[in-house]
């Protein structure tokens, strides 16, 4: 009830109306035949797991949300593999036996129940694309002071909130015990680590090493045309763009990551020259790619992307 999503009704199947999007919402509990009598109508009583299959998003209801959680997955046994909405199942650590629960069959049950609001999300695409605008998903925070922060969301593998009492001290710098991994907590300008309570981390991972970057409050995931306006006066600050109609500082990861471990990458220095010039950018890591990009744009290069050699040939010629 306190979200400030607003839950519709589309020819009697509710929806999530998220970041002008409408999703469709089905109940896990109904879906899997185990309601126990209590009023499931009202998602606003529950948390909505927002999924994404192919081109199509939804929204899963569920009683409780706990934690993230790596894990192995193992086959179905063979009398429940007609069971399409399970995919495997596996062993926590305390011996405890789960189901995999499989986001391909919930698409399947939900089938034409959404397909409304399908429809008016995929008009509402359709007229984003004829505009000409390209939105990137971007995860926007406070850090250090009351002005919003932002950066892409692709970069980000985890939001996390640590309890502060896990944060230890150690040669003189913060660190927590994440993912049976030391993960060394990087502080923005301005931004001190909680003494108690829970304190929010943006979590950033790549060929097994993780940072954590301490901020003050995680706002929000909002999808707008990445356009920084005015270059960055300060380390670790790409520059100011204007998101959801605010000045929002765009942070460069790029500053924050040798912080953690100095061997992360080397940074190689833009030439000054790049304006009306055109970079393609091919690398086969996700991560890089959305890393890099926000950079040469800023610095004044028109940049595609593409994840391989192929596809980076079809972008040059089309």
């Amino acid at each position: 009830a306190n979200s400030e999503h607003r839950i519709e009704r589309i020819k009697d199947t509710a929806v999530l109306r998220l970041r002008n999007k409408l999703l469709p919402l089905i109940h896990l509990k109904k879906l899997l035949k185990i309601d126990d009598g209590a009023t499931t109508t009202d998602a606003e009583n529950g948390f909505i797991v927002v999924t994404q299959v192919g081109s199509q998003t939804f929204g899963i209801v569920v009683d409780g949300v706990f934690h993230t959680e790596e894990i192995v997955v193992k086959p179905m046994s063979t009398k429940l593999r007609h069971i399409d909405m399970f995919s495997g199942n596996t062993i926590l650590g305390d011996g405890a036996v789960i189901m995999i629960i499989d986001p391909n069959g919930i698409a399947k049950a939900l089938g034409a129940s959404g397909s409304s609001a399908h429809d008016m999300a995929d008009d509402n695409a359709s007229a984003h694309a004829a505009s000409g605008e390209q939105l990137t998903s971007l995860l926007v925070f406070r850090a250090g002071s009351s002005q919003p922060k932002a950066v892409p969301l692709g970069l980000v593998t985890r939001l996390e909130e640590i309890a502060t009492d896990k944060i230890e001290l150690s040669n003189g710098r913060y660190m927590v015990q994440y993912r049976e991994q030391l993960m060394p907590l990087v502080q923005m300008a301005g931004v001190e680590v909680q003494s108690q309570g829970a304190q929010p981390i943006l979590v950033f991972a790549d060929d097994g090493r993780s940072m954590g970057l301490v901020v003050d409050e995680i706002i929000d995931i909002v999808e707008e045309r990445l356009n920084i306006e005015v270059a960055g006066s300060q380390d670790g600050i790409l520059g100011s763009a204007v998101i959801k109609g605010q000045a929002t500082e765009v942070i460069d990861v790029g500053h924050f990551l040798p912080m953690a471990f100095a061997d992360w990458f080397s940074r190689k220095e833009m030439r000054p020259s790049a304006s009306s010039q055109s970079v393609l950018l091919v690398d086969d890591s996700a991560f890089f790619r959305n890393m890099l990009a926000p950079v040469l744009k800023a610095a004044g290069y028109k940049v595609r992307t593409a994840p391989n050699a192929q596809e980076g040939l079809a972008a040059l010629r089309s």
